[in-house]
């Protein structure tokens, strides 16, 4: 015998598959009625046009990928490193705040202070204290790269958290479970590794992945910790053709205030920019720079702030750069110094890498690039004036230096984002 369903049912479930196609088409329209008027509003904003040449443009986007990816790299290695750090001492830290042992009290009120200390504290200003504090004490023995002390900041920050994280599921284990173990013969640290913690991590878990996850999308904050050297003239060249551009300077020569001094800029209405950087002065020091890869010797180069400027014979010979390169004799610079690896290509022309002081490798240096000039002429036995074309990973630049010892620095400038300054002018 078949079965056969009543009309009632039919009629049934000929009503609910009508309710729920009238559930989508309600859900479709009200969707695309909201999603469209938000649509709406974002492209007939005044600014739309801005914007989307700012942070949608498919040029810059294939551009930047490169960098970005590279940036990528960087911020997943410092999230797993501060990862296993932030675990392991998260958990010492709640295992010293939860041990009742009269021994430990010191520790306990140390490790208690510690998270309440961190937890306060914004991990932005934390950043600020380590990546320019540490330096700031100008401790030869100290680190001063600010991968590495971002990394610190966060580990500091983060094991507080995690440490109240961990606590709290220590403590809400049943104390029944402590007092049975002991029956049972266990040892204080048996208990707490075989029954305590176990039942903890798996209370813990979700709030503890959520802290790491914070952790991954903090890690990018480092970026602050780049040094701001005398004076980058790739941001002088930039905001110079801004202010051309925008109307607020007329095109031809005129001062830039920065930190090191007022500088001349010739800027056309279009072409390359020109910037005075100043004097360029050889120290007549030898000096040697060295990675895990090799030692060199080079020259001492003052633009207003310290050069090392050394010749290899190929570039890939450097290595990494991820670490500042050592530099000999160490006490000409008490404060760190800006080290230029060069490559001669051609007839006057180089191509260099540059590790920043406090920074790392950077994709250009302005007084690096001008220093990098007075080395070759040097290293070339050749009187002044000259003229190099310089090659950093940021692009080609053009230096002269004249009978005086006067940087000149000759290289574009692309405005890729339009943001009104009117209110940060001074007329």
């Amino acid at each position: 015998m078949t079965y056969s369903p009543s009309a009632s049912r039919l009629k049934r479930e000929e009503a609910a598959r009508q309710a729920s196609r009238r559930s989508k088409l309600i859900a479709a329209i009200s969707s695309l009625v909201i999603f469209g008027a938000i649509a709406a509003i974002i492209l007939t904003a005044q600014g739309f046009s801005v914007v989307r040449q700012s942070f949608f443009s498919p040029h810059y986007a294939l551009k930047a990928i490169p960098t970005v990816l590279s940036g990528l790299w960087l911020n997943l290695r410092v999230m797993l490193i501060a990862e296993l750090f932030v675990l392991v001492i998260g958990l010492l830290l709640a295992l010293a705040r939860t041990n009742k042992n009269p021994l430990f009290f010191p520790l306990r009120i140390a490790a208690t202070i510690y998270t309440d200390i961190f937890r306060g504290l914004p991990l932005l200003l934390v950043l600020l204290l380590v990546g320019f504090g540490i330096p700031g004490l100008q401790i030869s023995w100290l680190p001063n790269s600010a991968v590495l002390l971002g990394t610190v900041s966060l580990i500091l920050t983060y094991s507080a958290y995690v440490a109240e994280v961990i606590r709290a599921g220590i403590e809400a284990v049943n104390p029944a479970q402590r007092m049975a173990s002991r029956a049972l013969g266990l040892t204080d640290a048996q208990t707490q590794r075989y029954v305590v913690l176990p039942q903890a991590f798996r209370k813990v878990l979700p709030p503890l992945l959520n802290d790491l996850v914070s952790l991954q999308k903090d890690s990018g904050l480092i970026s602050v910790l780049g040094a701001i050297d005398a004076i980058r003239a790739a941001g002088i060249r930039v905001m110079a053709r801004y202010l051309v551009e925008k109307g607020y300077q007329a095109e031809g020569i005129f001062p830039i205030d920065t930190r090191d001094g007022v500088k001349h800029l010739r800027v056309p209405a279009d072409g390359d920019i020109t910037v005075n950087m100043g004097q360029v002065v050889d120290e007549g020091d030898d000096v040697t720079a060295g990675t895990e890869s090799g030692l060199w010797k080079g020259y001492h180069i003052s633009v207003g702030n310290p050069h090392a400027v050394v010749f290899v014979e190929d570039l890939e010979q450097v290595g990494d750069l991820k670490h500042p390169p050592t530099v000999r004799p160490k006490e000409l610079y008490p404060e760190g110094v800006n080290v230029e690896f060069v490559q001669i290509t051609g007839d006057h022309v180089v191509k260099m890498r540059v590790h920043e002081r406090g920074s790392g490798e950077t994709q250009s240096c302005g007084t690096g690039v001008v220093a990098v000039a007075m080395a070759a002429a040097k290293h070339n036995r050749e009187n002044l004036p000259t003229k190099w074309e310089v090659n950093p990973p940021g692009g080609r630049l053009y230096v002269e230096i004249d009978a005086h010892s006067n940087g000149i620095l000759t290289g574009p400038a692309v405005i890729v984002r339009d943001v009104d300054i009117e209110g940060f002018l001074e007329r």
